[in-house]
């Protein structure tokens, strides 16, 4: 977790006696403040998400759950894994569960304190399981995500794309993200991921630590 780190320049004072007299205090200029980012890369958030597809195997619309984890393992570049399970329900009936789990490495370079361009990229990997007359996929593939994050105060924006070449997406997909924070170290998380063939919502909680 990084925070504003302050440098308080301490003062010091000379006296002088010239013929019983002395001199007005003397005060150094202040040493410059360092700011750091507040853009935090050490972070978990795990959301509720929605989803609705077009015209992809009969799927109709889905919920579950997913999670991501970031950590910064030094300047400049962090790990980044992933997941998630959503219940699909079939245009003719039944449900089936889809999955997915992802890990990559990004880097991230600040073009301020608060707007950074980021790119990651990695391994996704995705089931589609337990549907109707006992259709399974799974399948795998890297991944790109480019996206830019931007914070005034507490609210975050991050939007970008990402791209990944599995069975049922085969895609780019636009992303935003908003986060606002209500509390030390924990923020409130909304966003929408589109692309050709399905749109997700999504709904939750990021700690930063």
């Amino acid at each position: 977790m990084k925070k504003i780190a302050t440098t308080i320049a301490s003062l010091s004072f000379a006296g002088f006696a010239v013929a019983g007299v002395s001199p007005a205090p003397v005060v150094p200029a202040p040493a410059p403040v360092v700011q750091e980012t507040a853009l935090s890369y050490n972070n978990l958030e795990v959301d509720w998400l929605h989803t609705e597809f077009d015209d992809v195997a009969n799927l109709d619309s889905g919920d579950g759950v997913g999670a991501r984890w970031l950590y910064s393992m030094t300047e400049g570049f962090y790990l980044s894994l992933g997941g998630g399970w959503q219940s699909i329900d079939i245009n003719n009936g039944g449900s089936a569960d889809i999955w997915s789990a992802s890990v990559g490495v990004g880097a991230y370079y600040p073009i301020t304190s608060n707007i950074h361009l980021v790119g990651e990229v990695g391994a996704l990997f995705y089931g589609y399981d337990n549907a109707p007359m006992g259709y399974d996929d799974n399948d795998a593939s890297a991944y790109a995500r480019p996206y830019v994050r931007a914070q005034w105060g507490a609210l975050e924006l991050q939007a970008g794309a990402t791209w990944s070449n599995i069975d049922v997406t085969n895609e780019w997909s636009g992303f935003a993200r908003l986060y606002f924070a209500v509390a030390q170290n924990w923020d409130l998380a909304a966003g929408v991921s589109a692309g050709e063939n399905e749109t997700t919502v999504n709904a939750g909680l990021r700690l930063r630590f």
